[in-house]
């Protein structure tokens, strides 16, 4: 718990502390915080044990088996475009990429890994509203995860086989594991709210959102060194350094996918699924409800906060793979130095995160997103004119460091901000929502540099394009209130949004109640009102210095 210097009494007469970053602590967070916080687990070894807390725990070893997804593809994409070089004549005497205009199964070698992006982000676009379904629909929401975390430690381990005569199937299998990655993180990520909500405190959720992702990190820079570490030491091609960097992600998914998905529990559905209806579609029934929802609801932090999401992340997570493609193409990089600009890059995002959780403490998580998307678009407005044909390779890395620690920052943040706003018993429905929004435009900065590259254009315009869309996301967070009303709009959207959902038409209130606690929650709830006890056990209510 952060130390207050202050105590006062709010105007229900309970006592509350004022801490002296001008964040209010109610009394019954506190409650909720002690309850998971003992002695021994206080601090920084509480932090990594999570307090005892199962879903944070699994999620956490999720998220590391994540990371060596992340970090193989980094090898996996530049062997790609190696073979796919080879094979059209593009590589010289010395076995070096030459820049070429040869094409291979029609697509320049150096565009087909952010084609690769592209057919990955219409998969996702298309067929996350399913996974949606099921989490919101069905208490399979554990088995589904554990299937699609098996799919993905398969072809994780079927690419191992990446050679000259199966690299293009092998790219095939890649966009179908870079959807299913996306997936998998859906269903993972819908544990976070209950926790956030009914577990721990605001403030203890920050620290523990700062962890997942540090974590998540440290573990892919691990990989990566390891992968370096052997491949430069044996004087390993592309090929054969894709071929560890999967060896590596296969042995470690199946440690933390298994391991994760025991501690993930089963959830009980939280909504009935409509009778004569179609799961394929109601999924996109759903989004479309939810949508006019928030939509249609006085509170606009959800409306503005979904768009600034769908904005921001196509242009962040798109960044990868047009990083790679640029890399190799205009600074001539090769595995080794693809490998160690993305070593840099995570290796900067883990203080990303801590970046943006003391943001979010000194100010608020609206903040700290604000000067996140200027400080994303001052980096990515001056590498063209910085990263050319004659810039040195360390310079390349010195932007590596820079995307990675904005990318951090990005991705924390806005989870953070995520599981602080949402109104209660929309969790479910809204983490697909969430994601969803993430990644439904996400194809479209790798088709924009694919289409200028292929047409002849420069590179440099290709990346300067993300410009746009971090000016676009600028714009959009201004439009979101301040953070004392996002907080305000959390306790009170919950009647709205159910009354607008046919879900909950002709229930009684006690019935609405029971959907709003989930039910292994319920016997925490049962002491007093549903409705009046989910604000209070939030935890920490995020105000700005001045503001109280």
């Amino acid at each position: 718990m952060i130390p207050s210097d202050l105590e006062t009494i709010d105007s229900s007469g309970e006592r509350v502390d004022v801490s002296s970053t001008g964040q209010i602590i109610s009394q019954s967070a506190s409650v909720v915080d002690e309850d998971n916080r003992s002695p021994s687990s206080s601090g920084v070894c509480g932090c990594l044990r999570f307090n005892g807390i199962q879903k944070a725990q699994g999620y956490c070893l999720v998220g590391i088996g994540n990371g060596s997804i992340a970090a193989s593809n980094v090898f996996l994409s530049t062997a790609f475009i190696y073979l796919a070089s080879k094979e059209a004549g593009c590589i010289d005497e010395k076995g070096a990429i030459t820049a070429c205009d040869q094409r291979v199964h029609g697509f320049l070698p150096s565009t087909f890994v952010t084609y690769i992006a592209t057919i990955a982000g219409l998969l996702v676009a298309f067929s996350l509203p399913v996974i949606g379904a099921i989490i919101d629909h069905s208490h399979h929401r554990q088995t589904v995860g554990r299937l699609v975390a098996f799919f993905i430690w398969l072809i994780q381990t079927l690419q191992i086989f990446t050679t000259e005569r199966t690299w293009f199937y092998m790219a095939i299998l890649q966009a179908i594991v870079a959807a299913l990655y996306e997936f998998h993180y859906a269903l993972a990520v819908s544990y976070l709210p209950d926790v956030a909500r009914y577990e721990v405190s605001h403030d203890t959720m920050a620290d523990f959102n700062r962890w997942f992702f540090c974590l998540q990190y440290l573990g892919q820079a691990t990989w990566l060194a390891i992968c370096m570490g052997i491949g430069s030491s044996l004087n390993f091609n592309d090929s054969e350094s894709a071929h560890l960097g999967q060896s590596i992600s296969s042995f470690v998914l199946l440690i933390c996918y298994t391991q994760g998905w025991r501690k993930l529990p089963p959830i009980a559905e939280r909504r009935k699924f409509p009778e004569r209806r179609s799961f394929l579609l109601e999924g996109f029934r759903q989004n479309f409800r939810t949508l006019q929802s928030i939509r249609q609801n006085p509170n606009k932090t959800l409306k503005w906060f979904f768009a600034t999401v769908s904005i921001s992340k196509a242009g962040g997570y798109s960044l990868l793979s047009i990083m790679i493609s640029y890399f190799t193409r205009v600074m001539k990089f090769g595995w080794l130095d693809a490998g160690l600009a993305f070593l840099l890059g995570v290796t900067f995002a883990g203080p990303g995160a801590t970046c943006n959780s003391f943001l979010a403490r000194k100010t608020n998580p609206k903040r700290s997103l604000q000067i996140n998307f200027l400080f994303s678009f001052l980096v990515t407005l001056t590498a063209p004119f910085v990263l050319n044909f004659d810039a040195a390779k360390a310079i390349g890395q010195v932007w590596a460091c820079l995307w990675g620690f904005s990318l951090g920052w990005l991705a924390s943040g806005q989870q953070l901000f995520f599981t602080l706003c949402i109104p209660a018993s929309q969790e479910t429905e809204l983490a697909g929502f969430f994601v969803y929004c993430g990644y439904v435009l996400v194809w479209l900065p790798p088709l924009i540099y694919s289409t200028i590259v292929e047409h002849g254009g420069k590179e440099q315009y290709g990346l300067a394009s993300l410009c746009i869309l971090q000016v676009v996301s600028m714009i959009t967070i201004l439009m979101v209130p301040e953070w004392k009303d996002v907080v305000e709009g959390s306790k009170h959207e919950l009647v709205e949004m159910n009354n607008a959902s046919s879900q909950t038409a002709g229930l009684s209130e006690d019935e609405e109640m029971r959907l709003a606690v989930p039910k292994e929650h319920e016997a925490g709830a049962a002491t007093k009102p549903v409705k009046a006890s989910l604000p209070d056990a939030v935890g920490t209510t995020f105000i700005p210095d001045g503001e109280q």
